[in-house]
C-alpha cells in the first residue's frame, strides 16, 4: 500500500502522550477516547490549521499580535509529536483571532475538539452502511452527557437537504450510518451538536461513493502492475501512485487531505490505458496532453534517482506555443506536496500564481534536499513552463532546500525566496535574486539573519531581508507570501543579472 509519504514519519506514529479524561463511555452521545491513527491526526491538525489560517488572514494585527503566543505554541507541540496539543492549541488561536462579543460556550468548545472519524471515506455504490466515531481530540467535557448529534447531507441531484442520522440519548460506540439508497457521489456530511438548545455545527466529513469500485480497482490493479515493471513514463508512475492511494482509502486510511477518490480512479484507469496503447519510448500522447493541461493535478515523476512525487497547477489562459513563469514551491519538515496548495494560508500560493497567470509545482521534499532542477526538466518536457523564468521559494526545512537548489544549479532560477530558516549559501547564490523573511518570533529567525549576513559578506547586489511582526514559524509563509511573490514579479521579465533597482527605474 502506498500511504502519503510523511517527512517526519517516524515522529508522527508516535501516538500522543496526552492524558486528559475523555470521560465515561456508557454516557449518551460521548466521544470516543483518543484512539486514532497517525493519519487521522494528520487530517484533523491539518483542517484546523487551514482554518487558524483563514482567521488570521481576517484578523487585526491586535488580534495576530494575541494570538502569536498560542500559534508558536502549536508549532512546539507539532515537533514533539502531541498532536491532542496540536489541536488544542489551533483551536484556541482561532479562537483568538475572531472578533466577538462573548468568550465561546462550554457547548462551542466542546464542538471544536470534536471529530466525526467514519470507518472509512471511500465506499462502493450497494454498501448498506458505514461506522462512525465521535472523538473528542483533547478531552470530553460534561456537555456531552447530554448531547445529540445531527447529521444532514445533500441531495445531489436535487440540492435539497435531508437528516441522515441522529446521536442521541442511548448512543454508546459506533455510531452507524444507513447509506441505504445514497447514489454515486460525492456528498458533504454536515453535523451539529445540540445541548439544551444550544445548536453549535460540527466541522463537515467528506464521503465519496463509487459504482463498480472493487472490480475497478482490481482491473486496475491488473493492468498497472508491480512498480519494479512499470514503463518509464509519469503516466505509468502516476496510476501506480493512484491506485495505492485509492487503496489506502478502501482499506480505511485517513489521508492527510481529501483526495477526490473517484476522479482519481478515472484519471488512473486512462493513464493506464494511454500506457497499454502506447508503442515505443516516451510518454503516450493522451497522458503528456493530460498532464500539461490546465488544472490541478498530483503527479508521480520518474527522476533518474527515485521518484518525485508532486502536486502541480497550471493556469487556463496559456495559448499555444506560449510558456510561463513557474514557482517551484519547497515545504517544511513534517509538511508534504499538499502544504502549499492546502495549507501556508489556505492555499495563498494558488492564489497568488494564478492572478499572475504562473504554474505552480510544490515537490515532496525531504532532509536531503531537492532534485528542484532535474523536477523543472521532467515537467517541462510536457508543461509550458519557461525554464527561462523559475522561481523557488522554500520554508524551514524548504528553505534550505531552496538555498542549496540555488547553490547546486545558480543558473537555472531567476530569483528565490527562503522563509523561516537559512542554508548553507555559497558566492553563486548571492548573484541570484535572494528574499529572506522571518517572523519576529519564528526560531527560524537566526538561521534566516546569518543567511542574509553570508550573502552580504559575498556582496549580494539584490537581497531583501525581512523581519515581519506578530508571526512566528509557521504564519512566516503565509505573511511573506504575497511580498514574495511581488519580489519575483520584478524579476519574471528581466534581464538575468539586472538589479532589482534596475526593474523599479
Amino acid at each position: 500500500m502506498l500511504h502519503t509519504a510523511l517527512a517526519l514519519a517516524p515522529l508522527l506514529l508516535v501516538h500522543p502522550t496526552a492524558s486528559q479524561d475523555t470521560g465515561p463511555t456508557d454516557t449518551p452521545a460521548t466521544a470516543a477516547p483518543v484512539e486514532l491513527d497517525a493519519g487521522t491526526w494528520r487530517y484533523e491538525t491539518g483542517r484546523r490549521m487551514r482554518a487558524m489560517e483563514r482567521a488570521w488572514a481576517a484578523a487585526s494585527e491586535e488580534r495576530r499580535a494575541a494570538a502569536v503566543e498560542t500559534i508558536d505554541g502549536s508549532v512546539a507541540l507539532f515537533f514533539r509529536a502531541d498532536m491532542a496539543g496540536v489541536a488544542r492549541e489551533l483551536d484556541a488561536a482561532r479562537r483568538l483571532l475572531v472578533e466577538r462579543d462573548a468568550e465561546p460556550s462550554d457547548v462551542e468548545r466542546a464542538a471544536d475538539a470534536l471529530a466525526i472519524v467514519p470507518s472509512t471515506r471511500l465506499v462502493a455504490a450497494g454498501t448498506e452502511r458505514i461506522e462512525l466515531r465521535f472523538a473528542s481530540l483533547y478531552g470530553a467535557s460534561d456537555v456531552l452527557d447530554d448531547a445529540t448529534i445531527t447529521l444532514r447531507t445533500s441531495d445531489p441531484g436535487t440540492g435539497s437537504e435531508r437528516i441522515v442520522g441522529r446521536a442521541g440519548e442511548g448512543v454508546d460506540g459506533p455510531f452507524p450510518l444507513d447509506l441505504d439508497g445514497w447514489s454515486a457521489d460525492r456528498f458533504l456530511l454536515r453535523g451539529e451538536l445540540e445541548v439544551d438548545g444550544e445548536v453549535v455545527p460540527l466541522a463537515p466529513l467528506r464521503l465519496e461513493i463509487v459504482a463498480d469500485l472493487d472490480a475497478r480497482l482490481a482491473a486496475l490493479k491488473e493492468q498497472v502492475g508491480r512498480r519494479s515493471k512499470l514503463a518509464d513514463t509519469i503516466a505509468a508512475y502516476t496510476a501506480h501512485q493512484y491506485l495505492g492511494l485509492l487503496e489506502d482509502l478502501v482499506d480505511g486510511a485517513t489521508l492527510e487531505t481529501d483526495y477526490p477518490a473517484g476522479e482519481l480512479l478515472e484519471r488512473a484507469e486512462f493513464l493506464a490505458d494511454a500506457q497499454a496503447e502506447h508503442e515505443g519510448d516516451g510518454e503516450p500522447s493522451a497522458a503528456a496532453a493530460w498532464i500539461g493541461a490546465a488544472g490541478e493535478r498530483w503527479l508521480a515523476l520518474p527522476l533518474a534517482k527515485g521518484t518525485s512525487n508532486v502536486r502541480l497547477f497550471v493556469p487556463s489562459g496559456i495559448e499555444p506555443g506560449e510558456r510561463a513563469p513557474l514557482v517551484l514551491a519547497l515545504h517544511g519538515a513534517g509538511g508534504s506536496q499538499n502544504l502549499f496548495f492546502d495549507g501556508y494560508g489556505d492555499g495563498l500560493a494558488v492564489d497568488l500564481a494564478r492572478e499572475r497567470g504562473w504554474i505552480l509545482v510544490a515537490p515532496q521534499v525531504g532532509f536531503l534536499g531537492c532534485p528542484a532542477a532535474e523536477i523543472v526538466d521532467a515537467l517541462a518536457a510536457h508543461v509550458p513552463i519557461d525554464t527561462d523564468r523559475v522561481f523557488v521559494v522554500g520554508h524551514s526545512m524548504g528553505a534550505a532546500a531552496t538555498i542549496g537548489a540555488a547553490a547546486k544549479t545558480p543558473d537555472r532560477f531567476r530569483a528565490i525566496a527562503a522563509l523561516g530558516g537559512g542554508g548553507d549559501a555559497t558566492e553563486a547564490v548571492a548573484a541570484i535574486p535572494v528574499y529572506l523573511a522571518a517572523g519576529a518570533s519564528d526560531f527560524g529567525k537566526r538561521g534566516v539573519d546569518a543567511l542574509a549576513a553570508r550573502l552580504e559578506g559575498f556582496g549580494a547586489a539584490n537581497l531583501v531581508h525581512r523581519t515581519y511582526e506578530n508571526t512566528e514559524h509557521l504564519l512566516i509563509v503565509q505573511r511573506a507570501l504575497p511580498d514574495v511573490f511581488a519580489f519575483f514579479d520584478l524579476f519574471e521579465a528581466a534581464v538575468p543579472g539586472a538589479s532589482a533597482s534596475d526593474e523599479q527605474d
